[in-house]
């Protein structure tokens, strides 16, 4: 307890040497943090709904290629990974801000 309090006092008294840009910078990499999770969180729930909704359900099995697809789920699985590593890709590319982008819109 006593080492985790002087760890906070550490970082604190970092935290009060920095000026506004580097705690600028650091909020945006906070932010695209948070957004890098959000885009691993639909992957995740790509996964879950495929896995634990479409492939016990009894609902399609008149449809063949929901056979194939209960069949062969790991090739499903794999692609459905691919998908989504595709996905964050794109998203962390595109939506996350660089620090580079503020200071030039700034200017």
């Amino acid at each position: 307890m006593l080492k985790e309090k002087l760890n906070v006092k550490k970082k604190v008294e970092k935290l009060k040497d920095l000026d506004d840009d580097e705690i600028e910078l650091m909020g945006i990499q906070f932010i695209n943090k948070g957004k890098h999770l959000r885009a691993q969180a639909f992957v995740l729930k790509l996964l879950f709904i495929f896995n634990a909704i479409i492939l016990p359900s009894n609902l399609f099995t008149n449809i063949h290629w929901i056979d194939y697809i209960g069949t062969h789920a790991y090739i499903f699985n794999i692609l459905l990974i691919l998908f989504g590593e595709l996905f964050y890709y794109l998203y962390s590319k595109f939506v996350t801000k660089e620090p580079k982008e503020e200071e030039e819109n700034q200017k």
